[in-house]
């Protein structure tokens, strides 16, 4: 529920840069400055798909596939150290770190 929860959290967020929140500098490496231009709204769109679909299957917890979203949340975590964005690196890395721990609970057979 950990994972589902922030999951919410973080589709409701690329919802809000869709719709031309002026939050750019919170996510893509913070490269914009205020609403995403329209490729960067369409890559949130995705994003917000891809969460979402992780979010079922770790809450379904189908097998190997859980696995599948702990490796994604590993490169994701790597991927928010790495960024540029100071601001991006602080507000996400600790909710993908979080998600990657309750990933990597439910793939050990927690919940």
């Amino acid at each position: 529920m950990i994972f589902a929860g922030l999951s919410a959290l973080t589709v409701a967020f690329h919802v809000a840069l869709i719709l031309g929140a002026q939050l750019g500098h919170l996510t893509m490496g913070g490269r914009w400055r205020g609403a995403l231009p329209p490729a960067g709204r369409v890559a949130s769109g995705m994003s917000a798909l891809l969460v979402g679909a992780m979010a079922w299957v770790v809450v379904a917890g189908p097998g190997w596939a859980v696995w599948v979203v702990v490796g994604v949340m590993v490169l994701s975590v790597a991927m928010h150290i790495a960024t540029p964005s100071q601001a991006e690196r602080r507000l996400w890395l600790p909710v993908v770190g979080v998600m990657m721990v309750a990933g990597l609970t439910v793939a050990l057979g927690g919940r």
